[in-house]
């Protein structure tokens, strides 16, 4: 037990593969209040790389908590410009059961500097997810030019039962500045589940966070993908920033985005160029066949994003947008945008209905390029039983091609373009 001291917990400095496993660090014996440390309950800095901060095995578990210390925001576990250090199995910002917060003030995990390459949060096998919920402000934080770090196989927001809610303060995840972060994967035990949180389940910032990759993951659900645990505000928020992929089209690349109480995904701002969102669902459940209603959108994109295709030519790359409260997809302010072969309304079958609450489409303030559907073959969405228009064009919406689709059942009308809209 490692706790009550001044300064940090435990301090790795210029100091290489070091194991830290089976403690109690932040709290008392046995696991249950807060003991805080002064600063970080847990530190590697200065270079120090290859430490491994506990792991998969029986007993390896970390608790890493009691928060607020002396240092404010309180931090679990600080990596800063130090590479190639694994954290694995660990509870940070609970007690020893996993099922109540003794959350730092700060974030749970804090990865800063641009020596920090490499990092390993969670991993992609059983047992290496560390329960990360609790905590005053986010789950996981990366900034400062950090690059290369993946995020895998964690509950982030939840219980260790990936049931009850157990949010971080802010955001589950945040980078910014920060690029080529892993957030997820491909087989289901990579998947984080990032629910409950006060903020955005992943909020991505800045420019120069780039080639961000976010496969596989639940946000805003419980870990088995079918009750509403969302995050207050968007499940993802994608901000300014460049060559960020939501999905994939490979088997076990796209996400589950649902219950949300903003938006499912938000694609914002005049600098984002080149994301890919493909093979998510949003606002459904796991399977596809049940409403998890995002509270607005299943989709905005606004801001002046630019220059990317919402799905694709395969199957795989198609995303299913329906059950949300409000709009399928709502596209503000945006130009040289292709929406091929989605489903919008229905249910990952083709046929169920699964109606957004508005409309299908909505497309305001947009003024080049628009393709809603396309002339080839593979690029034609399903639109219907979406509570008003299938597609919507409001005046102030221009240039939008709407080709080879089918659109049919929605409660007002297949297209509708309102006076002056497409000129």
């Amino acid at each position: 037990t490692v706790s009550g001291n001044a300064g940090d917990g435990i301090s790795i400095s210029a100091s290489n593969s070091n194991l830290v496993e089976g403690n109690f660090i932040g709290v008392n014996t046995a696991g249950t209040a807060s003991l805080a440390n002064g600063g970080s309950a847990i530190s590697v800095t200065a270079g120090g790389a290859f430490n491994q901060i506990g792991g998969s095995a029986s007993g390896a578990r970390n608790v890493i908590a009691g928060g607020p210390g002396a240092l404010s925001p309180h931090i679990g576990l600080l990596i800063d410009n130090s590479p190639s250090n694994v954290v694995q199995g660990n509870y940070i910002g609970t007690n020893a059961a996993g099922d109540a917060a003794i959350g730092t003030s700060g974030q749970g995990v804090f990865i800063n500097g641009s020596g920090s390459i490499g990092n390993t949060i969670g991993g992609s096998l059983a047992g290496e997810g560390n329960v990360i919920s609790g905590n005053g402000l986010d789950g996981v934080t990366i900034l400062g030019g950090a690059s290369g770090n993946s995020i895998q196989g964690n509950v982030i927001g939840l219980a260790a039962d990936g049931d009850a809610a157990l949010g971080n303060g802010a955001n589950g995840i945040l980078i910014d500045g920060a690029g080529s972060t892993l957030i997820g994967g491909l087989v289901p035990e990579a998947r984080n589940v990032i629910s409950a949180n006060g903020e955005y389940g992943i909020q991505l910032a800045n420019p120069a966070t780039d080639s961000t990759e976010i496969k596989g993951n639940y946000i805003g659900l419980d870990a088995t993908g079918a009750s509403d645990r969302g995050n207050t505000l968007a499940g993802i928020l994608a901000f300014d920033t460049t060559d960020t992929s939501i999905g994939s089209g490979e088997a076990g690349g796209g996400n589950v985005v649902s219950g949300n109480g903003g938006d499912g995904i938000v694609v914002d701002g005049p600098q984002t160029t080149a994301p890919i969102i493909k093979g998510n669902y949003i606002g459904v459940d796991a399977n596809g066949a049940a409403a998890v209603a995002n509270s607005l959108a299943g989709l905005a994109v606004k801001g002046g994003a630019s220059g990317f295709t919402i799905g694709g030519v395969l199957d795989a790359e198609r995303n299913v947008i329906s059950g949300n409260t409000e709009d399928g997809a709502f596209l503000d302010g945006v130009s040289n945008l292709n929406l091929y072969n989605n489903y919008i309304g229905v249910a990952a079958d083709g046929t169920s209905p699964l109606g957004n609450g508005l409309d299908g489409v909505l497309v305001v303030n947009s003024s080049l390029s628009i393709e809603v559907g396309g002339t080839a073959a593979g690029q034609s969405n399903v639109i219907a039983h979406n509570g008003t228009n299938g597609v919507e064009l409001d005046s102030t919406a221009n240039r939008v091609s709407i080709r080879r689709n089918a659109i049919h059942t929605n409660g007002s009308g297949g297209i509708a373009i309102a006076a002056g809209g497409n000129g």
